[in-house]
């Protein structure tokens, strides 16, 4: 049995997709612990999470919202209004020739 938390290891530091390494211990008669390998991939999520929420100089499972003075604040002290258009123009057609 391949382990969740090797399986993981080989795809999070590694880069080794899981549907391969399935592939290769059903060919060397071996299984993959899939519900470890769900299990190590949600943890990972939750320490990217908080990590994220850290960096924001916020507590685990705590939301950054400004609430309407807050946003008043800004427009007040002349923040321009972010422009939420389209960034790109993905319809255009380029006269660009791939050979």
């Amino acid at each position: 049995v391949v382990t969740g938390d090797k399986a993981f290891y080989l795809y999070d530091t590694l880069g080794f997709p899981i549907d391969l390494t399935e592939l290769m211990a059903e060919e060397a008669g071996m299984t993959v612990d899939a519900p470890g390998f769900r299990a190590e991939m949600e943890s990972q999520k939750q320490r990217s999470r908080d990590a994220r929420s850290a960096a924001k100089g916020l507590a685990a499972g705590e939301r950054l919202e400004l609430i309407a003075e807050q946003t008043a604040r800004l427009a007040d002290g002349g923040v321009e209004v972010t422009d939420d258009g389209r960034k790109y123009a993905w319809d255009e057609v380029v006269g660009a020739k791939v050979e």
